[in-house]
């Protein structure tokens, strides 16, 4: 059987910067005015070099606090999916690899919800949802061509998602459509937020990429990743916008640092003898700095957005209505362009290709 073979580019920075390098906070061009200042430190961590097996991370593509306080963490190279208490005791490993229900190939996305998980198993073609004890629910196979691999969770039982549609019956040649929607039983969601139709220039699908989040009280969060645009909307559970904030960014060169870095990319590669995981670092493809990489609401309904049109990461943090209200700085405790898991149930962060190991980072905010 021929092998199949999908390429995915991260954002993660190679090189990590030293403490001299950091750029500090009085040179982050940030108008502190009128809004408060927070700082972000790791008051541990979860993950080692050597030891425990449970604990040595390969690649951790997810991770997040469950609804009980404690930690679960998805590693697409070591193709499991654990839960931790926060000191760092294995206290559940949930599925395993595998084709049979229940088991996943290649799982790459995580969604924590109010009553369970969500795994999206992209190389089994299926959406895998376990209770909240680690067993199984059921599996979700019909979604097309593949599953969502974007995924987030609600305190409820329906998980959000980005989902691409094709239909190749289309009257003027296939038709591509992004739907932005939450889920639950099928693969038929159960409301639409946002939907529009995508470019298929010469058959190659275009897509933007996008974050999204659940909040505290059933809303739902939608950042676009641009190097141009500034986009966060926020809607309602049954799907009415609560606002929208959408602002043209001047674009930002990279710096020849930057671009001298090397991007991660994975490769996903199945056939008859099994699926595996590739990564290697290619030569950097973008010019110019991403406004926003990531977003969460944490337990008090603040939208945090995290932002990458500095050197040094930082997060916007908005009220349920877009007000902004703060500004917050992870501190040298956190590798430098870490990926952050913030939900009404904790912050986390971890970085999936470290200069030592991967790790988790549970973290602590302050206003020192």
């Amino acid at each position: 059987m021929k092998a199949f073979i999908w390429l995915f580019f991260l954002t993660v920075s190679l090189t990590v910067l030293s403490c001299s390098d950091e750029v500090s906070i009085a040179e982050i061009s940030v108008d502190l005015s009128g809004v408060d200042t927070l700082y972000i430190t790791a008051i541990d961590t979860i993950g080692v070099e050597f030891g425990q097996e449970a604990t040595v991370f390969a690649f951790p593509v997810a991770c997040g606090y469950t609804p009980d306080g404690n930690i679960a963490v998805l590693d697409a190279r070591k193709i499991t999916f654990q839960i931790f208490d926060p000191a760092g005791e294995e206290l559940m490993l949930i599925g395993q690899s595998g084709q049979g229900p229940g088991e996943y190939q290649m799982p790459l996305a995580l969604a924590i919800l109010g009553d369970g998980f969500v795994v999206s198993d992209l190389a089994g073609s299926k959406m895998i949802r376990f209770n909240s004890d680690g067993s199984l629910r059921d599996e979700i196979n019909d979604f097309g061509m593949m599953p969502p691999s974007l995924i987030a969770g609600t305190t409820g039982e329906n998980y959000l998602a980005l989902h691409v549609t094709v239909n190749f019956d289309a009257e003027d040649g296939p038709q591509a459509e992004m739907v932005f929607a939450a889920f639950g039983d099928s693969s038929e969601p159960e409301v639409v937020y946002e939907s529009y139709l995508l470019d298929m220039d010469g058959g190659t699908l275009t897509a933007p990429t996008q974050h999204c989040a659940g909040g505290i009280d059933g809303e739902v969060i939608l950042a676009e990743q641009s190097d141009s645009l500034f986009m966060l909307a926020s809607f309602s559970a049954t799907g009415e916008e609560i606002f929208r904030i959408s602002d043209e960014w001047n674009r930002i060169p990279l710096t020849e640092e930057e671009l001298a870095e090397d991007q991660l990319a994975f490769s996903i590669v199945m056939s008859e003898e099994g699926t595996t995981l590739d990564t290697s670092r290619e030569p950097r493809t973008d010019e110019y700095r991403t406004i926003i990489e990531g977003v969460g609401v944490d337990d008090q309904g603040r939208i945090w957005v995290q932002m990458g049109d500095e050197l040094e990461t930082y997060f916007r943090i908005y009220s349920a209505h877009g007000e902004l209200q703060a500004v917050a700085f992870p501190d040298e405790s956190i590798a430098d362009r870490a990926d952050y898991s913030i939900s009404p149930y904790g912050s986390l962060a971890y970085d999936p290709d470290p200069d030592d190991w991967p790790k988790i980072y549970l973290l602590g905010v302050s206003e020192q």
